[in-house]
């Protein structure tokens, strides 16, 4: 991982963990009390970690799993191949909490022991160009009022939902393709309070026999 010549990734493993999150924010927090008018607010909010091509881990934990959980704002970009395809893949579990607002592009994601991304907490996810796979259980689990915003991406192959809604979570898709997830390609439920969750779907303005076969092949045929 490079922040302006910050290396925070471990070259030999190729392994993104929690210490390299913890760096990466204490750095950015001390330059911004240093230095407090080069480094506004505003210049911050375009400031990220930028991942190298190729396979990234993602922190080994106790259970087996590979994990990073996110308890902070941050801006996570990938590489892209020639065609513009993310051509950084993550192996492992994201987790984002704590009303926080997390940024993500140019990344493919897989996760073969739970769920790609989970957001909870009114946590908010923006992602574009992103590629979440192959993952045991869903692309996307969302609760406790979170949203997701997805741009030109593709949630596909998983085990569960492409993406699943809970307790007044919220999703906007534009552009993009939920296909051949084993259970539902997009699911809502509701809270205990009576709040429901909301999906906006923004399709494509032509409409053909291609994009049909893409909303409607997932198992259960539901997007």
């Amino acid at each position: 991982v490079i922040w302006y010549g910050l290396e925070v990734l471990n070259p030999d493993q190729n392994t993104f963990t929690q210490e390299a999150l913890y760096l990466f924010l204490s750095c950015r927090k001390a330059f911004t009390v240093q230095y407090p008018r080069l480094f506004s607010p505003i210049i911050w909010r375009f400031q990220y970690i930028e991942l190298p091509s190729n396979a990234v881990f993602l922190q080994l934990t106790a259970g087996g799993d590979r994990s990073l959980e996110i308890l902070h704002d941050v801006s996570i970009m990938g590489s892209v191949n020639e065609e513009g395809k993310p051509d950084t893949e993550l192996h492992g579990n994201i987790s984002i909490s704590g009303n926080r607002t997390v940024r993500l592009a140019n990344v493919s994601l897989r996760n073969k022991t739970g769920t790609g991304i989970c957001l909870t907490y009114q946590s908010q996810l923006i992602a574009n160009n992103v590629i979440i796979h192959s993952c045991c259980l869903s692309a996307l689990h969302l609760t406790g009022g979170s949203e997701v915003s997805i741009t030109n991406s593709q949630l596909f192959k998983n085990g569960r939902n492409g993406l699943c809604l809970r307790e007044g979570s919220k999703c906007y898709l534009q552009n993009t393709f939920v296909e051949k997830n084993q259970s539902d390609g997009v699911v809502a439920h509701g809270s205990n309070e009576g709040e429901g969750s909301v999906i906006h779907i923004q399709l494509p303005e032509i409409f053909s026999d291609a994009w049909n076969e893409k909303v409607n092949n997932n198992a259960r045929k539901a997007v």
